[in-house]
């Protein structure tokens, strides 16, 4: 029973990675080239997320993959808590430290960190989320959110703001959302 599962999780693990392949390779054919100061900005921001979110996760994910299965149920518990507990307090360590930073002149530009700071903090959780997940042995449907879900946001926002729906601002704000939206899809 335990290698149907298995493989019953991989089948559909390996069919959302193709999905989420495919959506990636039409953006960026037709959608993106119509906006690529657009494009440059999200990509931008993403990338200090991708900066932040390890230092905000501070090994959280790998002490519940290595401790997690050697614990009994309310240490197990005790342990994700502390992992989530972790998280908020370096992330709140994290933004005092990035708002007195940007008291110094040389570092006024920093209108982009603010932006991806909550992206940040979400892709700390959902790394987390998806380690616990990976242990109870659930990878299907986190993949499916953490993998499909940034691959439609970003298209559906860009054509928002090529039909003059949102602005760019407005836009940031709803990227930020729906990683948002993705960890309340994962914890749930």
């Amino acid at each position: 029973m335990q290698n149907k599962n298995t493989q019953k999780q991989a089948f559909f693990f390996t069919i959302i990675n193709y999905v989420g392949i495919l959506i990636g390779i039409v953006s960026t054919l037709f959608i993106y080239p119509k906006n690529k100061e657009m494009l440059g900005v999200f990509r931008y921001v993403e990338s200090i997320a991708q900066i932040l979110f390890p230092v905000l996760l501070l090994g959280a994910s790998q002490s519940l993959i290595n401790f997690y299965p050697k614990l009994n149920e309310s240490h197990q518990r005790k342990l994700f808590n502390y992992s989530v507990f972790s998280i908020f307090l370096i992330s709140g360590i994290a933004l005092i430290i990035l708002l007195l930073a940007s008291n110094f002149s040389f570092l006024k530009g920093m209108k982009y960190v603010y932006f991806a700071f909550p992206i940040a903090v979400f892709l700390a959780l959902i790394e987390l989320f998806k380690k616990q997940a990976t242990i109870i042995q659930k990878i299907a449907i986190p993949t499916f959110f953490d993998n499909i879900l940034p691959k439609i946001a970003l298209p559906l926002l860009f054509i928002l703001v090529l039909q003059q729906v949102l602005s760019t601002s407005q836009s940031l704000f709803f990227f930020i959302l729906s990683y948002g939206l993705i960890l309340i899809l994962i914890t749930w």
